[in-house]
Order: C-alpha cells, then structure tokens, then sequence
C-alpha cells in the first residue's frame, strides 16, 4: 500500500493531458516547470497535538508562476486515483486536519525555491494509526496554451503525505479485523448481490473488490467494481454489486472478491444463476398451454369416435 501511493503524480489539465513527471536531486519531483520537495512528506504525532512541516516549491522556468497548495483526500478506485474536492471524516481525514500557509496564490519567482508550511492540528479522537492524502500542487494561471485550441494547460503535481497518529503515550495499537458475513443474490436472472461486511477492528477500514462473471455460452468474462466503502469500527453495512448490462440468456458463473483491509486478505463467494428473458418464459409456458390443451381435445374427439363405433357396432347387432 505504502509504495503504491508514494508514487502518485498527477498532472491535470483542461483538455486532461497528462504530462511526465521525472525525480530530481535532494527527494524532490519536478513537472513542467514546478519543483516540490521532499517527494514524499511524513510527519508523526498524538492524539491531539499539532505539528507543523515544510514543503519548499521551485520555479525551474524563466517566467514567474503562481500556484496554489492543497491538502486533498483521495479514493483510490482500482488503478485510478480520485481526489477529493471536500474533507472526509474528521477522525481520520488529514484534510480535515491540515492548513496550508499561506493559504492563498503563492508566486514562484524564476530558478527560486519558496517555503510553505502546512499545519496538522490531529483531534483528541483522531483514529489511531497512519493516514494519507496528497499536497497537491497547482498553477493559477495557465502556463501555455495548446496550440490550435485557444486552451490553457494547468500543470498539477501531487505528492504523497503520511500522518502517523499515536495515543497520547506514543502507541499505536492498530487492528484491521474484518468479516464477510453473508452474500445474497438470485439464481434466476441473477446478476445483483448484496453483501453484509462487519468492521471488528479499532481503525476505519475501506471495502474494494469486484464482480467476475463468466458466460458458459459465449465463454466470456466481465468484471464490474465493487462500491468504495469507508467503514468505521464496529460499523456493519451493507453493499450492493450489480451486473450493469446483463445478457439477457445464458448460464453463468459468478465471483466477487473483497477485501476491507487493502488486500491483506481477501475473501471470496462463489455462485451460479441463469437469465432467460420474460418474454421467452411467456412463449414457452404459452406452448406448453397450447400443447396441453389440443391433447385434451385430440383425446376428447378420439374417445367420441370410440363411443360412436362402439354404438354402431351395437345397433348391428
């Protein structure tokens, strides 16, 4: 977990080009033009206190630019990161913790490194164990534009930062225990779950997974997401994973996998459904009427015939 959000980078942009963006000396990040450093911000502190780290910023360009530093939550959804416009839980959002001095436009003079702080006041009930967000750096003004749009090209570069929460005597006690407590779903014209998850640990955990479907007739396989989920402690929820564009016939094997705990463990629910569209059923139970119905009268015309022959074989007689 801790190496794959380290490396978050992100340039953004109107028309959403992305950039590269390559390490340079002393731990710092470097992106069109714009320097962060370090390249990975850590700080550690108690329930309750407020510490404080720098951030030094770099105009590597000839032009002056203005940019703006952020504190943002994040999601991650996959191999997407998503970044949050407004703070989580105050528990255990460092968003919510952090304040970015000076909190308006900062200007980047030329080939100049520039101090910024950011301020991590943590709440007595702050949850106890690591977090993450991301400073995210942004330019004010557009940089350039693209040539032939009349478009201007924000450059945006995030940098992971981690913030260790103890108790007030410096431990960190952390339990990410969780159970799968059961999963319900149709047979016929599956495709839609629903899953009970129960947080049995003392930090907030997150659900991801998925949904594996495999189509016997087709031998296809599709996968649909499960629902990023935040879990309190000792919170029981209930999640929802649906096939979004269901075949309409076939026989089918289904799968999900979630996990609550970033994939420390994984548990799995294997199943089987089939889909047969309503007007099908119609047609079939309609022929099976049908079918019913000219025996009946088949056997009442034959059994007639039987009863006039026999008559007239008695009026002979």
């Amino acid at each position: 977990m801790r190496v794959f959000y380290a490396g978050i980078i992100l340039f953004a942009a109107v028309m959403f080009a992305a950039f590269e963006a390559k390490a340079v000396p002393a731990g710092s990040l470097e992106a069109s033009g714009i320097s962060i450093s370090p390249a990975v911000i850590e700080v550690t502190a108690k329930q309750g206190e407020t510490v404080e780290t720098e951030v030094m910023l770099r105009n590597v360009s000839e032009e002056e630019q203005v940019v703006e530093m952020r504190v943002k939550d994040f999601e991650r959804h996959g191999n997407q990161i998503v970044f949050l416009e407004e703070p989580g839980d105050p528990k255990f959002s460092v968003a919510a913790w952090a304040e970015v001095t000076p909190g308006g436009p900062i200007r980047l003079p030329p080939n100049k490194w520039v101090t910024a702080r950011v301020v991590v006041r943590v709440p007595r009930d702050a949850e106890v164990g690591e977090h993450v967000a991301a400073v995210n750096v942004r330019t004010v003004q557009p940089k350039e534009k693209v040539q032939g749009t009349g478009m201007g090209v924000h450059t945006s570069l995030s940098v992971a930062f981690y913030v260790k929460v103890t108790d007030p005597q410096g431990n960190m006690n952390v339990v990410r225990d969780w159970k799968l407590n059961w999963v319900k779903g149709a047979r016929w014209n599956g495709g839609r779950y629903v899953l009970s998850l129960s947080n049995t640990g003392n930090v907030h955990l997150v659900s991801e997974g998925k949904l594996k479907i495999y189509d016997w007739l087709n031998n296809e396989t599709v996968e649909e997401p499960l629902l990023y989920t935040n879990f309190l402690p000792g919170v029981t929820k209930e999640l929802v994973v649906e096939w979004k564009n269901p075949k309409r016939l076939g026989y089918f094997q289904a799968e999900i996998e979630v996990t609550l705990d970033g994939g420390e463990r994984y548990e799995r629910y294997r199943t089987w459904f089939v889909r047969v569209p309503n007007t099908v059923v119609l047609a079939v139970v309609l022929t099976f009427v049908l079918v019913f119905l000219s025996i009946q009268l088949y056997v009442r015309r034959l059994k007639k015939r039987m009863l006039e022959e026999l008559e007239q074989v008695r009026s002979r007689e």
